[in-house]
């Protein structure tokens, strides 16, 4: 195609300027360009909708800048969750730190099936690999997080179980006519608020799914407030 064009051509400035857009315009739209959350979070009649409807309202802002600032708490561990076995890396988040006190890093140590597992990160938020630590069905899993302040404290030790299945089952699936009107990734969403949606065990797998949508899609504030929805507890309504 270049090799077509006349040498005359490129010595207009407007004409290189006009090849330039023309060539971005025929580009592929990246993948955060193609899946626009949009309607999905905007329009309460859906799952997402409704979820992001309550992380938004006032009560629920205040709720979650209040726990981002108070003690540590790893709501996604509370109660005995499930987990799907089989997953290459695990995500977990938690909130809070010492209440009171700048944090400087989390200390994160798991135990299971004869095995352990420890990490330092300075964010409230981890990334477990199979590499590191492999999580195998039809067994239960201990997970401590305690923290550190910049003065050198150390904070309250948070340990949870947790038991790892071989399926998560929910009534979580998708009716024909609406996952027919979604793209992958927002049947995607769906399924991880319907599983928020039914209760405590499953709220650790769904936030798995959100991770994954996150890595996946880039500048799409609407799903860190998800995210900050689970790390709170603050769970969608049924």
């Amino acid at each position: 195609m270049l090799n077509s064009i006349p040498p005359v051509f490129w010595r207009e400035p407007f004409s290189r300027l006009c090849f330039v857009l023309m060539l971005f315009l025929a580009m592929p739209s990246p993948t955060w360009a193609k899946n626009s959350f949009s309607t999905i979070f905007y329009n309460a009649r859906t799952d997402v909708g409704q979820w992001f409807k309550e992380l938004v309202s006032p009560p629920a802002k205040k709720y979650m800048e209040t726990y981002s600032r108070g003690p540590l708490k790893v709501f996604l561990l509370e109660n005995t969750p499930l987990l799907q076995a089989g997953k290459k890396v695990v995500y977990l988040g938690w909130a809070g730190g010492e209440e009171g006190e700048e944090v400087s890093s989390y200390q994160i140590e798991v135990t299971g099936n004869g095995e352990t597992w420890s990490t330092t990160t300075s964010s409230a938020f981890v990334e477990i690999k199979a590499a590191d630590f492999k999580f195998e069905a039809d067994n239960d899993y201990v997970i401590r997080v305690s923290c550190c302040t910049v003065k050198g404290k150390e904070g309250q030790t948070v340990p949870h179980q947790f038991t790892v299945v071989k399926n998560v089952e929910a009534a979580y699936l998708l009716d024909e006519q609406l996952s027919s009107n979604l793209s992958s990734l927002e049947k995607q969403l769906t399924k991880a608020t319907r599983l928020a949606k039914q209760g405590d065990q499953y709220k650790l797998e769904a936030y798995q799914i959100l991770i994954g949508i996150l890595k996946e899609v880039q500048g799409v504030s609407e799903l860190q407030k998800l995210k900050k929805g689970l790390e709170t507890g603050l769970l969608p309504k049924n």
